[in-house]
């Protein structure tokens, strides 16, 4: 009997083994992910960011180091390294995309879309909201939501006053058909508002780390807490129009204490867990938990010298060319190179179009105003909201050209 027990045990231990050794194996083989994408053109794909993104995790590729944008006409797009990724192949390639429907049915997929706080008015019965829904900003919000990239010219948006529910029709002899899709006004979930949780590195000041480490000083929290909802928006630019609905939730959640902030003091690895309740009847009941690395090597301000700008500082700078609207991507290239050097702006020439910002353009002032975007992992920034939580500044510069 003895021995039977001993045999038993071994063949237990046997199983326990195989399954860690079969785990260990899987875990391995997960985590070798392909890097340098070499194809062309992708075949039978909708013609959304999501889509591609699921494509690329399907041939073993880490979406997590990549974004993705549509292009006008929606027959191509980019396909975007996060800059701070390490080994790039390369930052940018541009893909063919053949689709496999024309249907807007199945392209539009995401068909929820609560009106933000602005939109809605500030009493009841009373219609004076801060700001009106339009086609354009439905538009523009649709496209957030679905990873596409429509323009007036493929469809057409009508808006019911009663509910503010959209009705999308493509256009007649357009690229695109089907039959009119309902976007409807009505509550979603963090997890929908922010489909991508892990949101890779997360740039601080060191001395704001290293107090919260020694203290879990709840308002130096805050600071981190900024941070990291800046570059969860910048990987989740469907949040960006709830913007302002965001602001009250993080303050609402932040008042019952349901947000909780952890980092591993050895890793730098942390998490972030925002709770919320049906806030508004905008968000439903939910949790999200983002993930996120801190990293204290600073990045570099848009500034001379590297220089620290002042809150909200307008820095000028003069550009000896003449540019039009349609090459403010030259104009981007011409204000790095200007600033911190050839090098740098030749490295990172093509994503400077999404790194920095166009606030406005005027051909008749020779004027262009521009500040790098929050969330940013090329230079140092603030949204003008957070900077009174971080040690960072919201700045912006002032080109004149000629």
């Amino acid at each position: 009997m003895k021995n039977l027990l001993m045999s038993l045990k071994f063949i237990v231990l046997i199983i326990i083994l195989s399954h860690i050794i079969l785990f260990t194996k899987l875990s391995l083989v997960s985590c070798n992910y392909k890097n340098n994408i070499d194809f062309n053109t992708i075949n039978s794909i909708l013609p959304t960011s999501n889509s591609i993104k699921k494509y690329l995790k399907t041939k073993n590729y880490n979406i997590e180091n990549f974004d993705v944008d549509i292009e006008p006409g929606m027959k191509t797009a980019i396909i975007r390294f996060m800059p701070d990724v390490n080994n790039k192949p390369f930052l940018t390639k541009k893909i063919n995309l053949i689709w496999s429907t024309n249907d807007i049915n199945k392209i539009i997929t995401f068909t929820s879309l609560p009106l933000p706080v602005e939109f809605i008015p500030m009493h009841e019965n009373d219609y004076n909201p801060r700001d009106e829904l339009t086609p354009e900003s439905a538009l523009n919000a649709i496209n957030l939501l679905n990873g596409t990239n429509f323009s007036f010219s493929d469809i057409e948006i009508k808006i019911n006053e009663s509910n503010h529910n959209l009705m999308i029709t493509p256009k007649l002899n357009g690229n695109f058909t089907g039959s009119t899709v309902e976007i409807i006004n009505e509550p979603i979930s963090l997890n929908q508002l922010f489909p991508l949780d892990n949101i890779g590195n997360v740039y601080i000041v060191k001395e704001v780390l290293d107090s919260y480490i020694s203290s879990h000083n709840s308002t130096i929290g805050i600071r981190i807490l900024a941070s990291v909802l800046e570059v969860a928006g910048d990987r989740n630019r469907f949040s960006g129009f709830y913007k302002e609905t965001l602001k009250l939730l993080i303050a609402n959640s932040f008042a019952y204490n349901k947000i909780k902030l952890f980092i591993d003091k050895k890793t730098q690895e942390g998490t972030l867990k925002i709770s919320a309740n049906n806030f508004k009847n905008i968000i439903n009941e939910s949790t999200i938990i983002f993930k996120f690395k801190i990293i204290t090597n600073p990045k570099k301000f848009l500034n001379f010298k590297n220089k620290i700008p002042n809150k909200d500082e307008e820095i000028n700078v003069t550009l000896d060319k003449t540019y039009i609207k349609d090459t403010i991507d030259i104009l981007r290239y011409d204000l790095v190179k200007k600033i911190i050097g050839q090098d740098f702006a030749n490295k990172y020439k093509d994503i400077l179009y999404d790194e920095i910002l166009l606030i406005s353009f005027d051909n008749n002032k020779k004027e262009a105003i521009l500040t790098p975007k929050p969330g940013s992992k090329l230079f140092a920034v603030s949204d003008q909201e957070s900077q009174k939580h971080k040690l960072i500044p919201h700045y912006t510069l002032k080109v004149i050209f000629k």
